[in-house]
């Protein structure tokens, strides 16, 4: 379990960001695209039961009242089907308890948005039992990003991928272990990328949960 924290100016609001479909899940304290105070669980499964003391610890060490937060951004997966109804029942309660928006957001698109500037990027997250989701993102010359449907694959069949395209950038968690060919961004807390991406505008917000099988 790790713990983050920077000063914040009085006058700051700021930003909730949960994720906990990804292993231990993470949580993340933001204000202007800036982590303040950041949570996370490490390699273990998120619990429902351990998100909100998480939080209230968090305002707690970093001083900042709940008033102070605007919005709650939460990962909508994919990821484990478990960890992803935690962390949307977690953050829409709290929103509504707070009278404050809850936004759902695709954590392979956040994930992208911090290799802004390359022009090919593949995201990936584990899936469990050696499978992983993975959407591949294409920058064009005017700036548009495509993106592929996300797919579920195994551990071979990813990093044959990885291999044969030499041009990407691959952007996972920092604690995955996986043979990677190419370059790679390795993501410490991946609910700062989803509260970042909204932040910027890149976040690909979602109406439903994104719940992906295994083959």
């Amino acid at each position: 379990m790790r713990h983050t924290f920077l000063y914040l100016m009085e006058d700051k609001s700021c930003i909730i960001s949960i994720e906990a479909s990804i292993g231990g899940g993470s949580i993340a304290l933001t204000a202007d695209d800036e982590l303040i105070a950041g949570w996370d669980g490490g390699n273990g499964r998120s619990r429902s039961e351990d998100v909100l003391p998480a939080i209230h610890d968090l305002l707690h060490r970093a001083n900042i009242s709940v008033d102070r937060i605007k919005t709650i951004c939460v990962g909508a997966g994919p990821g484990s089907f478990t960890g992803i109804r935690i962390g949307i029942a977690t953050a829409l309660g709290l929103a509504r308890s707070l009278g404050i928006p809850a936004v759902k957001g695709d954590i392979l698109s956040a994930m992208a948005s911090m290799a802004d500037g390359h022009r090919e990027v593949i995201a990936t997250v584990p899936l469990g039992r050696g499978y992983y989701a993975f959407r591949r993102y294409t920058r064009s010359c005017d700036g548009k990003i495509d993106h592929t449907p996300i797919k579920a694959i195994d551990e071979k069949g990813l990093v044959d991928i990885i291999g044969t395209s030499s041009d990407s950038i691959v952007v996972l968690p920092n604690d995955v272990e996986l043979t990677i060919v190419s370059d790679a961004l390795r993501i410490d807390n991946l609910a700062f990328s989803l509260a970042s991406a909204y932040a910027r505008s890149k976040l690909l917000v979602c109406d439903e949960p994104i719940f992906i099988s295994k083959p």
